[in-house]
């Protein structure tokens, strides 16, 4: 509980955005340092990525989320065991 800003927490207040709000993880520098990656991209993909940044989905991105979010999209289809890669599973 040490870690968290705020110790109670009030679940029948009403929930509201706060456009004020910024995140702050002291623990994210370090990870941002410890793995820092350069991508290539070749030409197609390059054009992709350039037609994906006018999707609504990714508005307020990045290039280097929009490549990070897409890689995890792809990585957990592929390798993740979850229902529906457990219908064929004795």
């Amino acid at each position: 509980m040490e870690e968290f800003k705020v110790k109670e927490i009030k679940a029948d207040r009403p929930l509201h955005r706060d456009p004020h709000y910024e995140a702050d993880w002291p623990w994210l520098a370090a990870v941002k340092a410890r793995h820092k990656r350069t991508i290539e991209l070749d030409d197609r993909e390059a054009k992709l990525l350039e037609e994906i940044k006018n999707e609504p989905e990714f508005f307020g991105f990045t290039e280097a989320e929009i490549v990070r979010f897409c890689f995890f999209r792809w990585y957990s289809n592929q390798h993740m065991r979850g229902p529906r890669q457990l219908k064929n599973v004795p």
